[in-house]
């Protein structure tokens, strides 16, 4: 074989590389727009009750949502840790204390 050869077979080698490396990248980007875009449609959560103000400044709890007048601040409950924390979690506690939770 002449230099030609070795340079032809290495630009078709490199090429090659190349186009696989685009379209692993090109699914990578596709699966992260898909992760992204299930994360986003989760539902988002509803407050289940409101802490408002009267005018005299006491402060009280309401079910609906009252006017702006009243300063309401919506309140949410905790939603469950995902099984994932939850175990790192546990796992960072075994590491520091030697045993489990």
């Amino acid at each position: 074989m002449t230099d030609d050869d070795y340079d032809a077979l290495s630009q078709k080698q490199l090429a090659s590389i190349k186009r696989d490396m685009r379209i692993s990248l090109e699914d990578a980007a596709v699966r992260a727009t898909y992760k992204v875009m299930a994360e986003l449609a989760q539902p988002e959560q509803e407050p289940v009750a409101y802490l408002c103000e009267n005018a005299v400044g006491h402060k009280y709890f309401r079910w609906k949502k009252p006017s702006s007048a009243y300063k309401p601040v919506a309140l949410y409950t905790i939603p469950p840790p995902c099984p994932t924390c939850e175990a790192l979690a546990r796992t960072v506690m075994m590491d520091q204390t030697g045993r489990d939770a």
